[in-house]
């Protein structure tokens, strides 16, 4: 990938003034997410045998609620705490290859993967197109990097052009947060007591281009199409400076760049879209 890992986290720590908002929403972490997933500890942790810390398949009652009634419904063990926070953590594929410990957060809407993840899966280095992006909140914004994973799995459950956000790390113990816009489809229980999670399949999803309603799409192309049009403006606002012109031409450079990798995710999504079906009337460009 064109785009270097160094221009992106000299912006990411300020070393290059961006300030680009896109326009739409931005539902991400506020401050007080940020220290209180981070606080975590070394407390000793009431964690259940081997088989749950791996996501093992129970063999009670869950796993033979399979019925006519039902498109799909499975249970997963859960990891309860994050040092001595009570959370919910499971296993989770993410591009059919890499697993990943992720915690359950109604309070997020999107996929959310640490730093350190995103080095260990080469993200990126890869020309798939990432670009910069502020995560959100009542507490204020933090930098993060916006990009789309093939795929996300939990167990039996996958979604197919998922967006994700890539923070810094914010705790030892998971990798990531699992937010609402994977869970949208399911209906989810959560047996405290076995430390059962059950995600159970909405039929009417199947009928939903890319198993997506149209809140979705609609959605994410608003984010997509305003991050292109953020970076074209800035580009525009740079040429109206009069500052030195090596420091000029550096933010110049990194800014064009940013508009290419938003050009990429925005096409990505835009073909997707046409290849599952989704009416022109949901897309916005």
């Amino acid at each position: 990938m064109v785009l270097t890992v160094t221009l992106i986290f000299l912006a990411l720590t300020g070393a290059l003034p961006v300030s680009v908002h896109a326009e739409g929403n931005v539902p991400y972490f506020t401050n007080e997410d940020l220290q209180r997933y981070s606080r975590g500890g070394d407390a000793e942790r009431d964690i259940p045998e081997t088989a749950t810390e791996q996501g093992q398949e129970t063999t009670g009652d869950y796993a033979r609620e399979n019925d006519e009634t039902s498109v799909n419904r499975f249970a997963i063990r859960y990891r309860a705490f994050e040092g001595s926070t009570r959370r919910i953590i499971i296993p989770v594929t993410i591009n059919g290859q890499y697993t990943a410990e992720m915690a359950i957060d109604t309070g997020a809407s999107d996929v959310i993967i640490f730093e350190r993840l995103a080095k260990k899966m080469g993200i990126l280095g890869k020309d798939e197109g990432s670009v910069l992006w502020q995560a959100a909140g009542i507490g204020g914004t933090t930098p993060a990097i916006l990009t789309i994973l093939d795929s996300v799995s939990v167990k039996d459950a996958t979604e197919e052009m998922v967006p994700v956000i890539i923070t810094k790390d914010l705790s030892r113990e998971f990798d990531g947060l699992i937010g609402l816009d994977f869970m949208a489809h399911y209906s989810i229980r959560i047996d405290n007591r076995k430390r059962l999670i059950v995600f159970e399949e909405n039929r009417e999803a199947l009928n939903l281009p890319g198993g997506r309603d149209v809140h979705w799409w609609r959605k994410n192309f608003r984010r997509f199409s305003s991050l292109r049009r953020a970076w074209s403006d800035y580009i525009e606002y740079l040429n109206s400076l009069s500052i030195d012109e090596r420091r000029l031409s550096e933010l110049k450079r990194f800014a064009r760049k940013q508009l290419e990798e938003s050009e990429r995710l925005f096409y990505r999504l835009n073909s997707y879209a046409s290849d599952v079906g989704v009416p022109m009337q949901w897309r916005q460009y």
